[in-house]
């Protein structure tokens, strides 16, 4: 029995039949594919890795106790806080709920062991819950939660074997790790306020009274405050200036409101750049469309010639498109998922961000939207290439 004669049969014969044709539409579709496949890739680690590396700059306002500003050291002064041992009341802070513009405040307080005076240990009572300048340097990601008497260590923090470090001489087990950061929060230790306060009673057993009247959850060293718009800083800045007594507030460096104008720019510069360069690849392969198909005129006039709709002829050449563009799509996919990993690993250390990390699920819907656009874009090339030939010839028909 005959096999039947389908618009579907005859495109895949006529794919077979003109294998140089095909094997350079293929080339130049998987070309599209992988282009495609490598620009969301690069947009997607990169828009990830500036936005992480602007979380890192800490907060935008450090607002302290007055008392503490002249044990300050202003060219010292880190975004992610400075340890002072000056402690009031948050509730000095109460006008700052009047105060628009800002989106998240977190406290810190600032306690010293010096039970070894050799190595005397910083500690810090922080926020997890609402703390977003330290999360962007712990070495477990973002998402992980640090449990009630665990503590956070700095990169040059020693634990001892068993995963403890030692405050006021009582064993304390390692939750977690800041990556290396280059300033006095590689050498501290980071706990709770629930648990600063259980490490103060291990202070007052050791015979330290410096911190009986301090309690972690009224108290605080220094209020950490991100704003929802940096464009208000000087104006947010003045504002906790003025009208929060007893209190100084200090404002993010213009150089890092710099950095981290640059880095948004940067992001959007490269999305753009990678757009280009799928709309270039995306011309080629038109263009190359259209020098075919106008070597495929005698075969358009055979069409005609024996009667066929021009719909007829669409569809048949839409055929053949979606046949190649699928098969060269699917080898730019597999090209391009092999060399993901590579990619990823390369942009990942140019950036330096080592607890960045984008999973395989995180490569499906960028796989998918290759695919598409690469399918999409080909059928399309190829029906304005029909339509400019169809127009060209204008109804005439070769007879032979």
């Amino acid at each position: 029995m005959k096999r039947r004669l389908t618009l579907g049969v005859v495109a895949r014969k006529n794919t077979w039949a003109h294998r140089t044709r095909t094997l350079i539409l293929l080339l130049l579709a998987a070309a599209l594919t992988f282009c495609a496949f490598a620009c969301l890739q690069i947009t997607k680690v990169t828009s990830l890795g500036t936005r992480l590396a602007e979380e890192r700059l800490g907060a935008d306002i450090l607002l302290y106790p007055s008392a503490a500003a002249s044990k300050l050291n202003m060219h010292k002064l880190i975004m992610q806080g400075t340890p002072v041992s000056v402690y009031k009341q948050r509730a000095i802070l109460s006008r700052m709920t009047d105060c628009e513009g800002i989106k998240t405040v977190s406290h810190q307080i600032y306690v010293l062991d010096q039970t070894d005076p050799e190595h005397p240990k910083q500690i810090v009572g922080f926020e997890p819950e609402t703390d977003f300048a330290l999360r962007p340097w712990i070495k477990e990601g973002n998402a992980f939660i640090l449990r009630e008497g665990t503590a956070l260590i700095g990169a040059k923090v020693n634990a001892a074997e068993d995963g403890s470090v030692s405050l006021f001489d009582k064993p304390w087990l390692v939750g977690a790790h800041l990556l290396e950061t280059g300033s006095w929060l590689d050498e501290a230790v980071f706990v709770s306020m629930e648990t600063l306060k259980k490490v103060l009673v291990e202070a007052e057993k050791a015979g330290i009274t410096s911190y009986e009247s301090l309690e972690p959850k009224n108290d605080f060293s220094c209020a950490l405050i991100r704003l929802e718009n940096r464009e208000k800083l000087d104006s947010i800045t003045s504002w906790l200036n003025v009208y929060v007594r007893k209190a100084k507030a200090v404002r993010i460096d213009e150089q890092l409101t710099g950095t981290a104008d640059g880095i948004r720019g940067h992001t959007r510069m490269l999305i753009l750049i990678a757009a280009l360069t799928w709309l270039l690849l995306l011309l080629a392969m038109m263009t190359a469309q259209g020098m075919m198909m106008r070597q495929r005129r005698a075969e358009l006039y055979v069409w005609l010639s024996i009667g066929a709709h021009r719909n007829k002829i669409g569809g048949v050449m839409l055929r053949e498109a979606m046949l190649v563009y699928a098969l060269g799509a699917l080898v730019g996919l597999m090209l391009s998922l092999a060399a993901s990993v590579t990619l990823k690993n390369v942009l990942v250390g140019s950036i330096g961000l080592d607890n960045l990390t984008v999973g395989s699920s995180d490569m499906i819907i960028p796989a998918l939207c290759a695919l598409l656009l690469t399918l999409c874009g080909g059928c399309a090339g190829m029906m304005l290439a029909v339509k400019r030939e169809m127009k060209h010839l204008g109804g005439q028909m070769l007879l032979s």
